[in-house]
């Protein structure tokens, strides 16, 4: 039995008004509403219809997010920006290492901002 939480109690209501039934599955009923066209809004605890939501431009930016142990968390960064500078893309920003919290207390996040080679081209 699914948990019912405020995000599942919603998707069974607007499942109802779509006449879709996922036989109590939660996954399926995501799923079902992602297929729909439908993002939960965590903020409004309700389900949104994309296709009514304004979009904004897409980012011209690839967005790495780099997790790992702590020691090593820097080299693997590297290693990533590396392997994407070799395939054309322009290394814009990386970011210091930040800590997670715990109990992930001993891993840390490096973010890399590139830019791929077709948007350098425009």
């Amino acid at each position: 039995m699914p948990k019912m939480t405020a995000k599942y109690a919603g998707a069974s209501r607007m499942l109802g008004r779509l006449g879709l039934s996922t036989g109590g599955d939660q996954e399926a009923a995501y799923g079902a509403l992602r297929d729909a066209g439908y993002l939960w809004d965590s903020t409004e605890k309700t389900w949104i219809k994309l296709a009514d939501e304004p979009a904004d431009p897409a980012t011209p930016f690839v967005m790495v997010r780099v997790w790992a142990d702590s020691e090593v968390v820097a080299e693997a960064a590297d290693v990533v920006s590396e392997a994407l500078t070799q395939k054309g893309f322009l290394l814009v920003e990386a970011s210091p290492a930040y800590p997670c919290r715990p109990p992930k207390q001993l891993e840390s996040r490096i973010y890399l901002k590139m830019m791929p080679p077709r948007k350098r081209a425009k």
